[in-house]
């Protein structure tokens, strides 16, 4: 529970820096709940930013990190005290709206806050996700391990870029994956009252569709799922989603403050591309927005508005470059690895992309409501609401500017994806705007029509989410014994990770600091505590040339590998994988699952088909 108070002080000093922020940019007073958002949104980039430079000048050291949190937070007492009142004032307006609302909306609010809890009880588990185990907390891990950022070749996905994983490495720096964990929950919450304070400013129905349409994001079945692990697209959503508001303060408004705001979006424009590779897909669509605003509403010339357009997605470009300059520098590809694929020829879609046919693209909703198994790694389906509430789009009119605009990116942005590789949580962003849409058509549907058959559409809505709600607490009690240190960290580790943590607490209780473990296949190292490399593409062409397992095992050595871990349950699951097609590499090609390896090596420890081995000296 200690993480809850971790997460209020780390939102809180992003907070006031992120306030000042704002307004030195923006001049013009705003909503209290508004101005929080964008202030934590920036607040969140300074920090990240703060932790990425001192990675870069190799001074990542925990007590330098909480040094500068310390100064920060003593700078900014006095405007945190300015806040206290307005911060009073927003919470007495939210229970004063509340108890003048109808039934059905105070119902809503209800199954909301309950989904809020149900997901909160997930994100205070140990347990972190398969992805953060990998590189989302590892690679932040073996950063402050090593005091540096650094090119990790063992872990192909430690290029991309990383504002999420910085803010992560603040929570480790105090030992703390839950706290990490509950840095991405927030970020779903912050969604919430972006898509309530953007429906609430800019659209007509504004008093009707809030909630409604947070509550169809928050149901996301993969909004749940992200909740409880530290990934990062709920932060890419809440970035999005920030940009996405600053731009319709600018669309929208007049232009005494309008391009102030602009300013203010393709700073999150650039945010959204720090948090990861995809996030770059926005900043067309950001361009041709300023087009369509100066050539076709304001009748300027076509020059003119290209170079605004230029000017300021340009501002976002300069936010993201330090990470784009990163990765050119370690590997000569600013985008790597999509850059360099692309100019050799190879392409970037997968290997398990789908057939992108034309059936398949009028097919999409129904597919992602129903069968998400067509497409890899994307068992979670969409809300079958979306699908169930499809028709209630036409009641959208030429008029509805705002909605149309996020209907337009919603489209664009899930068809990017159903080209390449489209999986639920790629696609969330799109999920986020498309629930205001939703929310609007229903609200305004609901509007047109008589008494009983709003009780009928609201009956559908709420009785769903209700039952949905009560099955998933079930399903999470589980959880209660590990969140109320009833049932130790440890023990609920090892039931969700089995075989594999028991061997890695053995190495954490057993081996020396100094070994150096290597390991062909298995990816996941943030519970080890001693160097673990794992075999990727690129990590893997310093055993070219090797032919027999004698140079392999010479190799290693001369590497400074000390052990091998083999875990057989995954390569199994890869041979599989190979089998269907879907992974390029012959699993039965690795060198080290060869039968001549085991002379050169001796059994340390083995669970269940995973095997720690020490390589012969």
């Amino acid at each position: 529970m200690l993480d809850l108070v971790y997460l209020l002080l780390f939102i809180t000093i992003c907070y006031v820096p992120g306030k000042s922020l704002l307004k030195t940019i923006i001049s013009e007073r705003t909503s209290f709940g508004e101005e929080l958002l964008f202030s934590v949104g920036l607040g969140f980039g300074l920090l990240s930013y703060v932790v990425f430079f001192l990675g870069s000048i190799d001074i990542l050291y925990n007590w330098l990190i909480w040094g500068i949190i310390g100064i920060i937070s003593i700078m900014t007492i006095g405007e945190l005290k300015r806040s206290f009142v307005p911060a009073g004032k927003y919470i007495a307006h939210f229970n004063n709206v509340y108890r003048k609302s109808t039934f059905a909306q105070k119902i809503l609010s209800l199954l909301l806050m309950g989904y809020v809890f149900v997901y909160l009880i997930s994100a205070l588990t140990p347990y972190i996700g398969w992805d953060p185990q990998v590189y989302h907390l590892y690679t932040p891990k073996k950063y402050l391990m090593h005091h540096r950022m650094y090119p990790a070749w063992e872990n192909a996905w430690a290029f991309s870029p990383m504002a999420m994983e910085m803010l992560y490495t603040v929570a480790l720096s105090l030992n703390s994956a839950i706290f990490a964990k509950l840095i991405h929950f927030s970020t779903g919450i912050l969604c919430v009252f972006i898509i309530i304070s953007l429906s609430k400013k800019h659209l007509k129905e504004n008093g009707k569709i809030g909630i409604l349409a947070a509550l169809l994001f928050y149901t996301q079945p993969v909004v749940g799922h992200l909740s409880a692990i530290a990934k990062v697209d709920l932060g890419l959503t809440f970035f999005f989603m920030l940009t996405v508001f600053g731009f319709f303060n600018w669309y929208n408004e007049s232009r005494e403050n309008g391009d102030k705001w602009l300013m203010i979006s393709s700073i999150f424009l650039g945010l959204t591309a720090c948090t990861k590779l995809t996030g770059i897909i926005l900043v067309p669509m950001f361009f041709a927005g300023i087009l369509l605003r100066y050539c076709f509403e304001e009748d300027k010339s076509w020059g003119d508005s290209i170079c605004k357009a230029v000017r300021y997605t340009a501002i976002g470009l300069l936010v993201v470059a330090p990470w784009y300059v990163r990765s050119f520098l370690w590997t000569g590809d600013p985008l790597y690895p999509y850059l360099s694929k692309l100019l050799s020829g190879s392409g970037v879609a997968p290997v398990h992309a789908h057939e992108a046919t034309l059936l398949q693209y009028i097919t999409l909703p129904w597919d992602l409501t129903f069968n998400m198994d067509k497409f890899l790694y994307s068992n979670i389906q969409a809300s079958p609401y979306f699908l169930a509430f499809l028709p209630m789009l036409f009641v959208i009119r030429k008029s509805d500017k705002t909605i149309l605009g996020l209907l337009s990116v919603s489209v664009l942005y899930i068809t990017f994806f159903f080209f390449t590789d489209i999986t639920m949580r790629y696609i969330l962003p799109a999920l986020a705007l498309l629930s205001i849409v939703y929310g609007f058509s229903i609200a305004v549907f609901i509007g047109s029509v008589k008494k009983y058959l709003k009780i009928i559409i609201l009956t559908i809505l709420i009785i769903p989410l209700s039952l949905s709600l009560i099955f998933t607490f079930r399903d999470n009690l589980y959880k209660l014994p590990v969140v109320f240190a009833i049932e130790s960290h440890d023990s609920y580790l090892a039931g969700r990770l089995g075989d594999l943590y028991d061997v890695y607490r053995y190495v954490n209780q057993n081996l020396p600091e100094d070994v150096k473990i290597f390991s062909p296949w298995e990816v996941r190292g943030y519970y080890l505590e001693r160097e673990f490399y794992t075999g990727n593409s690129r990590f893997m062409r310093n055993f070219d040339g090797i032919k027999t397992c004698s140079e392999l095992v010479d190799k290693m050595k001369e590497m400074g590998f000390t052990h091998i871990l083999m875990n057989r349950n995954y390569h199994n699951t890869l041979l599989k994988m190979y089998e269907k097609n879907q992974i390029r590499i012959n699993p039965r090609d690795n060198m080290f699952y060869k039968p001549c390896m085991k002379q050169y090596l001796r059994d340390v420890y083995s669970k269940d088909n995973v095997y720690l081995y020490r390589i012969k000296t």
